[in-house]
C-alpha cells in the first residue's frame, strides 16, 4: 500500500503522468490507494533485423534474424588448414600435422632443402634429419651415440632396391657389391667370396692361426709365417738384375731373395765372373737361369743349368758369342733352391 500524503499542489497538466486509483485532481488533497502491480518499463520500438558478419575463415548460419533464431558460427576451411592472424584461411608448409597431444595423421610432411627436423633438448636439437639439396643426412649432434635398431633385421639398400648390407639379429652380417654377396660373418669367423687384395700392411697369423686348405701347419711368429708361406711355393729363390763394365765386379740389384743366403759377385778375368753363396748350394736341387746380357754358365751357352757338385760353392758366369771385352748389359739371373 502506498499513501500519498501530499498530492499535487497544482492541477496536473495534460502531459503529466498520473499513477494511482481514484485519482483526484484537487490540489493538496489526501488519498489512500492500493498499487496492485508494477511492471518494469520495457524497451520501446520493434527490431526488424539482426545480422552477423565474420572474417572469411568463418561460416555464419542463421543470419540475419528478423524475429527470432540462433546465429551459428563455424570454421569455413578443412582440417588441413589454419586460421591466420588476419582472419583468412591458410596452410602450413608440409601439413597436416599431429596435435601436440598425439593423434592420427595422414598425408606427407614436406620440408624444403636445408630445413632441419631437429629432435631433442639440445640448443639446435640432438638429432637432425635434413637434405641440403645434394645429399641427405642423419646427423647426431648430442652427447650420446647414434643407434639404428630393427625389431629383427636391419637392411641397408638403395632406393631402387639394390642390396648393400644386411644385419641379422643373432645371426650373420652380409656385405654386398653390386648386389652380389662378398663378405659374410659366421659363428666361426668370416667367409669371403672373391679375391683378397692387400695394398700395404701385413697379414698376421696370431696364436694358432693358420692358412687352411693348403696345409695344417701353424706359425706363431712373422718369421715363421713367412717361412711357412715360402715353403708352400716349393722352393726359395734369388732374383737379381746384373750389370758390369770394365774391370769392375758385376753389380747385382736384388729384386727378390728369400733363400736366407747372401750372394757375392766377383770378376775372374775378361768376360768371366762368379756368383758365390754365403753357404754351399744344395747340389742337384739348385738351378740357375739367365736372361739377356749375353751370359752363359761355365762353357755351356744355355739359359737354365742345374748346379751339381762342381758348383756347390760358386757358379761361373761367362760372356758368350765370342765377346772378349767386359760388359754385361742388364742380365736377369734367378737361382732356385729346392728343399
Amino acid at each position: 500500500m502506498a499513501i500519498i500524503n501530499s498530492y499535487p499542489t497544482v492541477t496536473p497538466a495534460s502531459g503529466d503522468l498520473l499513477v494511482g486509483t481514484d485519482v483526484s485532481t484537487t490540489p493538496n488533497s489526501t488519498k489512500t490507494f492500493t498499487v496492485s502491480s508494477i511492471s518494469a518499463l520495457a524497451p520501446q520500438g520493434t527490431v526488424t533485423s539482426v545480422a552477423l558478419t565474420m572474417p572469411a575463415a568463418f561460416s555464419v548460419a542463421g543470419s540475419p534474424i528478423t524475429s527470432s533464431g540462433t546465429l551459428a558460427v563455424t570454421g569455413a576451411g578443412t582440417s588441413s588448414q589454419v586460421i591466420l592472424g588476419n582472419g583468412t584461411l591458410g596452410s602450413l608448409p608440409g601439413g597436416p600435422f599431429l596435435p601436440l597431444a598425439g593423434g592420427t595423421m595422414s598425408g606427407t610432411i614436406v620440408l624444403p632443402d636445408n630445413v632441419k627436423l631437429e629432435i631433442g633438448s639440445g640448443t639446435s636439437g640432438d638429432l637432425r634429419i635434413y637434405h641440403d639439396g645434394a645429399n641427405s643426412y642423419i646427423d647426431e649432434q648430442g652427447t650420446g651415440n647414434l643407434f639404428i635398431k630393427g625389431s629383427s633385421n636391419v637392411l641397408i639398400s638403395t632406393s631402387g632396391g639394390g642390396q648393400l648390407a644386411q644385419f641379422t639379429e643373432g645371426g650373420s652380417a652380409f656385405l654386398y657389391y653390386a648386389g652380389s654377396l662378398r663378405l659374410l660373418t659366421t659363428s666361426g669367423g668370416v667367409t669371403i667370396d672373391g679375391d683378397i687384395s692387400v695394398n700395404g700392411g701385413d697379414i698376421t697369423l696370431g696364436g694358432t692361426g693358420r692358412i687352411q686348405g693348403i696345409d695344417t701347419v701353424s706359425a706363431s711368429t712373422d718369421a715363421a709365417s713367412k717361412a711357412y708361406v715360402d715353403g708352400l711355393v716349393g722352393y726359395t729363390a734369388y732374383v737379381a738384375r746384373v750389370t758390369q763394365s770394365g774391370t769392375n765386379a758385376p753389380v747385382a740389384t736384388v729384386i727378390s731373395n728369400n733363400t736366407g743366403l747372401t750372394f757375392t759377385w766377383t770378376r775372374q778375368n775378361t768376360g768371366s765372373y762368379r756368383v758365390s753363396p754365403s753357404s754351399a748350394f744344395v747340389i742337384n736341387k739348385t738351378w740357375i737361369q739367365m736372361t739377356g746380357g749375353d751370359l752363359s754358365v761355365g762353357t755351356t751357352s744355355v739359359s737354365i743349368k742345374g748346379i751339381g757338385t762342381a758348383f756347390a760353392s760358386a757358379v761361373n758366369v761367362n760372356l758368350i758369342n765370342g765377346n772378349v771385352a767386359d760388359e754385361i748389359t742388364a742380365a736377369f739371373v734367378e737361382i732356385r733352391i729346392y728343399p
